[in-house]
């Protein structure tokens, strides 16, 4: 049988996708890929669903099973509950009660009023009561709205409803998130989403998704030679220590104590939040950095150019200050 790694080989190769082109949809280097390819080393179980959507395939092929056992309660039957349930009260409603705790009617009816909706999709029902609306129509599903606090129309001055609706308004956004619903994507790397969905302006789509709070970013471990990560926003502590040639571009980071013992670090047009005693003992540093930084300390070369700098700590007994060039735009 085959390995994890020998199967991500014949799917790359079968998309005409060279080592590097992979790696950067993923989101790790190429020797990471040659690795896994070579049964060196596995995959982290997080990018596990990122390969597979990037080859278009579930992650049982990645494993070699072809066939998945079905859950013991199928997603079509929670719906059928649910929309059975909002029948329910409906009919209750309907039936001349005054609130939602009358008892529901025999079963019978129920069963023809369910078939009466199911048979015509033009048809619909609306039970709208002081406290709420339900809505029914078979073709939509089953709706229930309860009655804000402040009445219907606080809706349209809500602040998030507004933000929302200027999230929604952009079109790479929705074609992103269409994607992850309609492939079920439990997780993914930014530059193999825009990938999958030829989007090309990534900044805006994250700016978005950090917005619309739909996504939670997890850690990502960064270790190895060679390494470029584009359009990202990457969460953890001690980020990229004791690594070679590493590179960021249009990146956010945040990170406690990132991003230190790096030989040959290049940062092109990113952001660094609740980043602190960053490039410590850092040599070769190139980094272009569009935000404030929370505090640098005792850099061993390179340039770093920040909007403003919150604390430097910079001991001459231990580095040479003059070997490392720091331009601000803020004092």
């Amino acid at each position: 049988m085959a390995t994890i790694g020998e199967r991500i080989a014949e799917l790359r190769k079968q998309k005409s996708m060279t080592q590097e082109e992979f790696a950067a949809i993923v989101g790790v280097s190429a020797k990471s890929v040659s690795k896994w390819e070579n049964n060196t080393n596995m995959p982290d179980i997080m990018l596990l669903p990122i390969i597979a959507d990037t080859f278009g395939v579930t992650v049982d092929m990645l494993y070699g099973r072809r066939n998945s056992p079905c859950s013991v309660t199928s997603s079509d039957a929670v719906f059928d509950a649910a929309y059975r349930s909002v029948s329910q009260a409906i009919l209750s409603a309907c039936g001349g009660a005054d609130n939602f705790n009358e008892p529901f009617l025999e079963i019978e009816k129920l069963n023809n009023y369910v078939e009466r909706m199911k048979s015509n999709k033009k048809l619909r029902s609306a039970v709208i009561h002081p406290h709420g609306v339900v809505y029914l129509r078979d073709e939509i599903g089953e709706i229930a709205l309860k009655r804000p606090e402040k009445g219907w129309s606080s809706l349209l001055t809500d602040a998030g409803a507004e933000e929302i609706l200027n999230i929604l308004i952009d079109r790479a956004f929705r074609n992103g998130l269409q994607i992850v619903i309609k492939n079920n994507m439990t997780s993914f790397t930014l530059s193999s989403l825009c990938s999958m969905c030829g989007i090309s302006d990534s900044d805006a789509l994250e700016v978005n998704r950090i917005k619309s709070k739909l996504f939670l970013v997890k850690q990502v471990n960064i270790d190895g030679e060679n390494v470029t990560v584009y359009d990202s926003v990457i969460i953890g502590e001690y980020l990229a220590w004791n690594t070679k040639n590493i590179t960021f571009v249009n990146c956010t980071i945040e990170s406690l104590q990132g991003l230190c013992y790096i030989e040959g670090l290049k940062m092109v047009n990113c952001k660094l939040i609740n980043t602190t005693l960053a490039f410590e003992f850092c040599k070769d540093i190139d980094a272009q950095i569009v935000s404030h930084i929370d505090s640098i300390t005792n850099p061993i070369s390179g340039k770093i150019n920040a909007q403003s700098i919150g604390e430097m700590i910079i001991d001459d007994q231990i580095v040479d200050p003059s070997q490392t060039m720091i331009q601000l735009k803020e004092m």
